[in-house]
């Protein structure tokens, strides 16, 4: 009996799964690729991860700003809370998420012409930064000198 009433109840959330799209005209996502979609209420999370970002301008650290990919309209599945320098991957999909994915969520360009260098848990990173991808308790260090610094 306790089986028939888990079915039943499963079935009643796909079928209401199933109105919902119907009515808005859209089906509801969990995987995408290209921009960092915004979180959809009611549908779990694939993955939760932290990655903690510093930026280092002319040898002073910078402080992040807090709520970056937050909104009153979307919370992108990669975000800041607070001025930590944690980034949240808290995403319905499951690809991987990268330091440019950060920086286009943020508004800011991943410029490189004033790059110094990046480390990753302490090691030098190579290739390009935009595509390090982030993982759970990374420590990401990008240091840029401007131009009239020498």
């Amino acid at each position: 009996m306790h089986k028939d009433k888990l079915f039943l109840s499963i079935v009643a959330v796909a079928i209401v799964l199933v109105a919902l799209a119907g009515i808005t005209g859209k089906k509801p996502r969990v995987a995408e690729t290209g921009p960092v979609p915004c979180l959809l209420p009611n549908i779990p999370l694939a993955q939760h991860l932290h990655a903690m970002l510093q930026i280092v301008i002319n040898g002073v650290p910078a402080t992040l700003p807090k709520d970056i990919g937050i909104s009153a309209s979307c919370e992108h599945a990669l975000h800041t809370h607070d001025t930590t320098g944690t980034l949240h991957v808290e995403a319905q999909d499951t690809r991987a998420y990268t330091l440019g994915d950060f920086f286009e969520v943020w508004g800011k360009p991943l410029v490189t012409a004033n790059f110094v260098s990046i480390t990753v848990n302490g090691r030098p990173a190579t290739g390009d930064p935009k595509k390090l991808v982030l993982e759970d308790k990374q420590q990401i260090v990008v240091s840029y000198k401007t131009p009239d610094k020498k």
